[in-house]
């Protein structure tokens, strides 16, 4: 796997891990985290099925 040097020397000092391989799991966590929090906000004022249920999606930002 080729990957970029620099990207990754900079990803380790800010984020202050020492090995490559803390820095790409984290950073593929942190995407799999965004990309759940856009399926979250695609829900916002649809209408889903919750137990029997439908209720209506609302999205609160903090």
């Amino acid at each position: 796997m080729a990957l970029d040097d620099e990207l990754i020397e900079w990803a380790r000092q800010v984020t202050g891990f020492k090995t490559k391989r803390k820095v790409i799991h984290k950073a593929l966590r942190t995407l799999a985290q965004l990309h759940k929090q856009a399926g979250i906000r695609n829900l916002r004022g649809k209408q889903v099925e919750m137990g029997g249920r439908f209720a209506r999606a609302t999205l609160v930002c903090q």
